[in-house]
């Protein structure tokens, strides 16, 4: 990253002129042109420099949340795709999806979708999972079914009344069960 690294002496950094990695997605590149004289003393030979900006590649990085709500996952994917000028860049498509609605999305037709890219470096899924409660060893062994739904039932803080009344239905299914 161009940088003025210090004043007496004066010493300045252009940085790369490529991006290299997708940190540097947002960072301006380019050179330093500078302007020295060389009768003056040491450590004060720089008169001026001035940074020039290049046309270095572009990183492009495609953020997309999914939600329960969203009745095409894919088609959310592929609309925050179109919103990006991706043509000749480098793209990383990253979507955060539940595990319930990671199977509604299309990969193939994501692909289609950055195929103008220069690179697609990568197209990645956070999968969301549900965390469940876990009665333990100490509930889990030599308890009965019954037992067990009460068990999770308190862990959820199912009022009495509710409670009851899935009760009823959890002995319904387990006398249909048998």
């Amino acid at each position: 990253k161009h940088q003025i690294i210090g004043q007496k002496p004066m010493a300045v950094y252009s940085g790369s002129l490529q991006r290299i990695d997708f940190g540097e997605e947002k960072d301006t590149k380019g050179f330093c042109i500078i302007e020295i004289n060389s009768e003056d003393q040491q450590g004060e030979r720089l008169k001026n420099f001035e940074f020039i900006p290049v046309d270095a590649r572009r990183l492009v990085t495609i953020k997309v949340e999914v939600t329960n709500s969203d009745k095409d996952p894919t088609n959310k994917v592929l609309k925050a795709i179109n919103k990006c000028s991706i043509e000749d860049a480098i793209v990383r498509v990253q979507i955060k999806v539940n595990e319930e609605m990671e199977t509604f999305i299309r990969e193939s037709e994501i692909y289609q979708a950055v195929k103008s890219a220069h690179y697609v470096a990568s197209v990645s899924k956070e999968i969301i999972r549900e965390t469940r409660t876990r009665l333990g060893e100490d509930y889990s062994e030599g308890i009965t079914p019954e037992q067990a739904i009460k068990a999770y039932f308190n862990s959820k803080n199912i009022s009495g009344d509710r409670a009851k009344i899935l009760m009823e239905y959890a002995n319904q299914l387990m006398i249909e069960e048998d």
